[in-house]
């Protein structure tokens, strides 16, 4: 079962909506607006389920 979920987004706001949402439906949330600070929370937290930003340029 998935309980933690990391949300990675560089937008504050977004992240806050997503993060917000999920804590609703029961689930931990960690958050982290770049991926080297989820690298490192990955390591130290160990998230079941890691949602990433998809920003196509």
């Amino acid at each position: 079962m998935i309980s933690t979920v990391l949300v990675v987004e560089d937008s504050r706001s977004q992240r806050e909506c997503i993060s917000h949402q999920l804590r609703c439906s029961g689930l931990n949330v960690i958050q982290a607006d770049d991926g080297l600070e989820a690298l490192n929370k990955i390591e130290k937290d160990y998230p079941n389920l890691v949602l990433l930003a998809n920003e196509n340029k």
